[in-house]
C-alpha cells in the first residue's frame, strides 16, 4: 500500500488541507488486518501552512458530520463518492482498494431508514 491522500482540517487557519497519509504498523488478526494510517505531511490550501513529521501529524478529517447521533465520515472525495455510489445503490462493491470497507459498514448506514439521509449528508459534504 502506498501513500494516499486524506482531505483534512487545517489546524492554523481551520481550512481545508490535503494530508499525505502512509501506513504506520498494523493492528488487528491476520484475517482482519488493519493498516495504522498516519499524516507525514499536511498542507492547507488556504493559507499553504505545512506540517511534516515522520512518526506522524495529528489531524482532523475534513469529510465528517452527525446523522442521527451517529458519525458519518469519509477520507476524501474519491471515498465519498464510491460511498455515495454504493448507498445509492448504483454500483453494487466499489473495486479494489475501497472494496473492503463496504464489507464493515455500519447497519445504521445501510438501514433502509437511514440511506436517503446518508447519501443526502454526503452530496452536502462533497459540496462544500
Amino acid at each position: 500500500m502506498g501513500q494516499v491522500k486524506f482531505a483534512v482540517r487545517c489546524a492554523g487557519c481551520k481550512g481545508q488541507a490535503i494530508a499525505l497519509m502512509r501506513p504506520f504498523g498494523v493492528r488487528g488478526t491476520y484475517r482482519e488486518a488493519t493498516a495504522e494510517m498516519v499524516a507525514v505531511r499536511i498542507t492547507c490550501l488556504s493559507c499553504g501552512n505545512t506540517q511534516e513529521s515522520a512518526t506522524g501529524v495529528p489531524f482532523e478529517l475534513w469529510y465528517k458530520a452527525d446523522v442521527r447521533g451517529q458519525l458519518l465520515w469519509f477520507n476524501n472525495e474519491e471515498h465519498g463518492q464510491a460511498l455515495l455510489e454504493y448507498i445509492e445503490g448504483s454500483r453494487e462493491r466499489p473495486e479494489f482498494p475501497v472494496s473492503t470497507w463496504v464489507e464493515v459498514l455500519p447497519r445504521w448506514m445501510l438501514s433502509s431508514k437511514n440511506r436517503i439521509v446518508v447519501a443526502e449528508k454526503v452530496r452536502e459534504l462533497l459540496d462544500g
